[in-house]
């Protein structure tokens, strides 16, 4: 539970790279990840009711977010295994490749993530964690502050001379 919260709290996007089986525990891991990558042949499932295992709200409320009432319902109920092709088309996961791809094309998407504003990259994660959670005043103030200390960064300024100068911007977080 632990190991789950703080992927799923981390303030930095997280990417699972999964190869051959994800079932039960490590399909919680991996749904605490923001996107799953995953090598062609790569089997998914839940086998709790092959087990008598009930699992928390919030960790079916993740798979609901992911695929949706039916398929949470479908996966849960018949504790089948889900094939990849199955798994990219219900959204349980993000990206479909090679195995021998897997790696380069995720390592590829991170620095794609990691070339943008950080800033905007967290704000951007925590208003869709904040989303998912409902909406509280508490939670539309932060997202506020949040906006308001990014629109003031050195980020921000940088990210519009480099739009103007028609060249990559190179921002520090700040």
């Amino acid at each position: 539970a632990a190991a789950y919260a703080a992927i799923r709290e981390c303030p930095k996007p997280t990417v699972a790279m999964i190869y051959g089986f994800c079932m039960g525990g490590a399909m919680g891991i991996a749904m605490g990840c923001d996107l799953r990558f995953a090598a062609e042949g790569s089997k998914y499932g839940i086998p709790a009711a092959k087990l008598s295992i009930v699992y928390p709200a919030e960790a079916i409320g993740q798979l609901v977010d992911l695929v949706g009432p039916a398929y949470t319902k479908d996966i849960l109920f018949s504790a089948r295994t889900v094939d990849d092709r199955e798994a990219l088309a219900i959204g349980l996961i993000q990206r479909l490749v090679p195995a021998a791809e897997l790696e380069r094309t995720t390592y590829d998407y991170l620095r794609l993530v990691s070339d943008n504003a950080p800033l905007s990259v967290r704000g951007s994660k925590q208003a869709i964690q904040f989303y998912l959670a409902g909406y509280t005043a508490e939670r539309r103030a932060r997202l506020a502050e949040l906006s308001r200390e990014a629109s003031a960064s050195e980020d921000y300024k940088e990210g519009t001379r480099a739009f103007l100068e028609k060249r990559p911007p190179k921002f520090q977080g700040r």
